[in-house]
């Protein structure tokens, strides 16, 4: 059995950098790497924190006064790489982003050896990222058990298993599993609690941040919905959500003993029976009276926006409203769990803009790259989202093992069964499939741009002259 050093174990939280072709940081923090850190503090550990992707830390050798772009978000610090052998033809360069290395070992030399490292992950194709921070951690930490968690290590694990040097993979969630887990196959004296439910979760240790700049903030885990390039309940299992008082007591505390006032909802289906949770909240929170900012940058579920919830979400501080729209193809919304619709996505913006939201200020989610999707959908997303009066925001389509468009993109040829994870990096893939290619990828983010820009300034938009101008 180990030992207690000093009363209490030493527990090291990881978030490693992002290796790609481009990142930014929308209210991106390891939330479920934050829940674990607070459970195992229950269980008499000692925390240290290594977020590489903490842009406000001053000690990341890369801070200064001017993070924020908007609301806190902003560029991360970045450094060119060689590029993997499978994407050398890529006429982009290729980025370390987060903190140098000579920061994040200066970082690690001012605590105390671990008794235990917690590694988390994220997306698949960011896994060279994952494997250069566990092989740096294992130099550093000869000896120290080594966790692997996370997107990656959860949809993953084989490849994970191959390709990273820890000593245990645990997938999906993982606050009941771990303490356990802790106990019975390191050695750890533990007294073990376990969570009965989402309410009884500490709240993530997010205190563990030098300089917080918002509240990353989750109401429920999982997602009601299947939708065919979605793996979210396959990440987070069944749907459940928070109690409305939770969720409120939670942000109620952080702002008040933080001063911050900026909070992004992490939720895939925030507004699922929103009556009992979206509305109740809500209303707490305008009762109460604290002036804050809310977020919404995983996309809200249009067809749930009625009248009465956009004046609730404007009277409570909702300052970055994201839709998801993805295709107004009917058969394809047939297929991702008829979630939207175009008449419903018209009378979310239209009951939106009543309650006091300008209409260049709302976006919209897109996707294009799907299996069997031609240019000519995605042009006529875009265009009806233009003609909306909103701001689209275009997002490559990225294979994730065990949804369904990746057995399409498979059995259309567009991916090989063996291929690397590498080639499903979303600024990449769409570039090599039949329908699109880079060039008619660049067209469509040069129409995006100008559809953007002029809306941005009121200006009148002909659809069918820009799409002339633009070839598509």
């Amino acid at each position: 059995m180990k030992y207690r050093k000093n009363g209490e174990y030493r527990c090291l939280l990881v978030n490693p950098w992002i290796y790609d072709f481009a990142a930014f940081d929308l209210w991106s923090k390891p939330l479920g790497l934050l829940y674990l850190g607070s459970v195992l503090r229950e269980h008499g550990f000692k925390i240290n924190l290594l977020d590489c992707m903490d842009r406000s830390d001053p000690e990341s050798g890369v801070f200064n006064d001017s993070v924020g772009k908007k609301y806190r978000t902003g560029k991360f610090h970045k450094e060119r790489l060689m590029k993997p052998p499978g994407l050398s033809g890529i006429r982009r360069h290729y980025c370390r982003y987060g903190f140098p290395i000579e920061s994040v070992t200066a970082k690690l030399d001012t605590w105390q050896k671990p008794d235990v490292i917690l590694l988390t992950s994220h997306m698949l194709y960011w896994y060279p990222a994952v494997k250069d921070m566990a092989d740096l951690l294992r130099v550093k930490y000869p000896g120290v058990p080594l966790i692997l968690g996370g997107i990656y290590a959860t949809l993953a694990a084989e490849h994970a298993t191959k390709y990273i040097d820890v000593d245990y993979i645990l997938p999906g969630e993982a606050e009941n599993f771990l303490p356990k887990f802790l106990k019975d196959m390191i050695g750890f004296e533990l007294n073990i609690k376990r969570y009965s439910d989402l309410d009884s979760l500490p709240f993530p240790a997010i205190d563990l941040y030098p300089d917080l700049e918002y509240l990353p903030l989750l109401t429920s885990r999982g997602c009601p919905l299947r939708c065919s390039f979605c793996a979210s309940y396959r990440v987070s299992g069944k749907f459940r959500q928070r109690s409305s008082e939770s969720v409120v007591a939670e942000i109620m505390q952080v702002t008040e003993e933080s001063g911050i006032v900026d909070v992004a909802f992490y939720d895939d289906a925030l507004l699922f029976k929103k009556e009992k949770h979206f509305h109740r909240m809500m209303r707490s929170i305008i009762k109460g009276g604290r002036k804050l900012r809310f977020h919404s940058p995983n996309g809200l579920q249009a067809e749930e926006i009625d009248q009465y919830t956009a004046e609730l979400m404007k009277e409570a501080g909702f300052k970055t409203v994201r839709l998801s729209l993805e295709t107004v193809s009917k058969d394809r919304i047939k297929d991702m769990s008829r979630k939207i619709s175009p008449e419903s996505f018209v009378r979310a913006v239209d009951n939106l803009e009543k309650a006091g939201f300008k209409r260049n200020e709302i976006e919209a989610y897109t996707l294009m790259g799907l299996p069997d999707q031609k240019v000519d959908e995605v042009i006529d997303t875009l265009c009806f989202a233009a003609n909306q009066g909103i701001i689209a925001r275009p997002s490559g389509f990225s294979p994730i093992p065990k949804t369904k468009d990746w057995e399409r993109a498979i059995e259309n040829g567009d991916l090989m069964p063996d291929a690397d994870l590498l080639e499903t990096n979303n600024s990449i893939y769409i570039n090599s499939i039949e329908n699109f290619g880079e060039e008619k990828v660049s067209q469509i983010k040069n129409l995006t741009k100008e559809l953007n820009d002029r809306i941005r300034k009121g200006l009148i938009i002909n659809t069918g002259e820009l799409k002339n101008k633009y070839s598509l």
